[in-house]
């Protein structure tokens, strides 16, 4: 990943689109086709950020887990993806898992409460029920909670052919405090022992406080490719210092 200053961010889409065309992301009607798509990504982790530290320290099996919908508005259909770390001398790659839930499902999930073999429309696979189980033990055991969310654009560059050479650039990337306080919900039938959380992500909507907002002044460039960089990338751009959008403010701060 680099860094790009908004004032260099035209001249570096236009060296990449010499090599790689923009992905377009299909929107609806009229034939209308956007060139980049609004990413929420609502990242869970434990108290101490034991998560979080466990990413930045690159230890062996680290885990990132988040919460992702695309596009404006309310999220219709919501991603949970875990993101494992593994050293590159082991000779396996880190590993992206995700199962598809709807908004509705987020919370019951995040108690502990969501049953994947319910009879569902599109009945999860068993690598996805395995996934789900998996999920929901790591948040139970570790008292995981929405903590950060990042905002972003991004446009993405890949032929259409193939996808050996992929490019994304994220704009506009906001941080966001997504830890909320536990409260008993008004209507339920008041069975729970315990309070809860009634949102997973903040309602915008009632105002957010300006000092749990962070603006991340760069724009963000991913370069992914099967083998190493291609030449154009690697004559183009300098190595810039290891960074997630996991990493929060923190990161840009140090």
């Amino acid at each position: 990943k680099y860094w790009v200053r908004s004032e260099d961010l035209s001249a570096v889409k236009l060296e990449i689109g010499k090599h790689l065309p923009v992905l377009l992301c299909g929107g609806k009607g009229e034939g209308i086709m956007p060139d980049s798509q609004l990413v929420n990504s609502v990242y869970l982790d434990s108290p101490a950020l034991e998560l979080y530290h466990g990413r930045l320290n690159k230890t062996p099996g680290a885990v990132a887990l988040r919460l992702r919908w695309y596009g404006t508005g309310e999220p219709t259909l919501v991603f949970v993806e875990r993101k494992t770390h593994r050293d590159s001398w082991t000779g396996d790659g880190s590993v992206k898992e995700r199962f598809v839930v709807t908004p509705d499902e987020v919370l019951p999930l995040l108690r502990g409460e969501f049953d994947p073999r319910a009879p569902r429309k599109k009945p999860y696979a068993p690598h996805e029920l395995a996934l789900c189980d998996e999920v929901q033990g790591l948040i139970a055991r570790k008292h995981l909670v929405p903590t950060i969310r990042s905002q972003c654009h991004r446009v993405a560059y890949q032929l259409a052919h193939s996808n050996s050479v992929r490019c994304s650039i994220d704009t506009n990337l906001t941080l966001v405090n997504e830890i909320q306080k536990a409260e008993f919900d008004p209507l339920d039938d008041h069975t729970r022992k315990e309070p809860t959380l009634l949102r997973w992500y903040r309602d915008a909507t009632k105002g957010i406080p300006a000092h749990e907002i962070t603006r991340f002044p760069f724009a963000v460039l991913e370069l992914k490719s099967d083998e190493q960089s291609p030449v154009h990338a690697r004559t183009t751009l300098k190595p810039a210092p290891q960074f997630t959008e996991a990493d929060g403010p923190g990161a840009y701060q140090e």
